[in-house]
């Protein structure tokens, strides 16, 4: 590698670095206020009776709430701040192993639009998907309970 092409390597290899790890630690932070949430959901579980005063269609709407915050204004939100660092990252990846193949390729820089935050795109995604079903789970058993307690069931 000649002088130029080892400092963009080089270069390639910080950025890719710099949004990988950016990714990874929101990503663990993403995962510690899920299980915070869901410890807060099975605490409520286990004490449903105690909840019982404030009616059934109460909690079932603070639940409905929750969920659609946590799954819109939480999940969808740092998912595509994850999606944004993951598609950088794949990008310098590429750049530097282009650079490596000692292919001729011309400096190219990164385009948002090639980052598709799309809703639909956002449900494919096992992690997301997977977070926000338990998380409406737990809630349909705590608003379940919560129901069985009152009617007497």
């Amino acid at each position: 590698m000649v002088g130029d092409e080892k400092r963009t390597f080089d270069a390639c290899c910080q950025l890719l670095k710099h949004w990988a790890s950016r990714h990874d630690q929101r990503r663990g932070f993403e995962w510690k206020m899920t299980l915070g949430l869901w410890t807060i959901i099975a605490v409520g579980i286990g004490s449903h009776e105690k909840l019982q005063a404030v009616g059934w269609s109460f909690w079932a709407i603070c639940s409905a709430l929750a969920w659609v915050g946590f799954t819109w204004g939480w999940l969808f939100q740092i998912w595509k701040a994850n999606n944004s660092d993951k598609v950088r990252a794949s990008h310098f990846a590429k750049q530097a192993t282009a650079i490596l193949a000692r292919r001729q390729t011309e400096a190219h820089t990164f385009d948002q639009k090639d980052v598709d935050n799309s809703f639909r795109a956002f449900i494919d995604d096992w992690s997301m998907r997977y977070q926000s079903l338990i998380t409406l789970l737990l809630l349909v058993i705590f608003v379940t309970l919560l129901f069985k307690a009152r009617c007497g069931l």
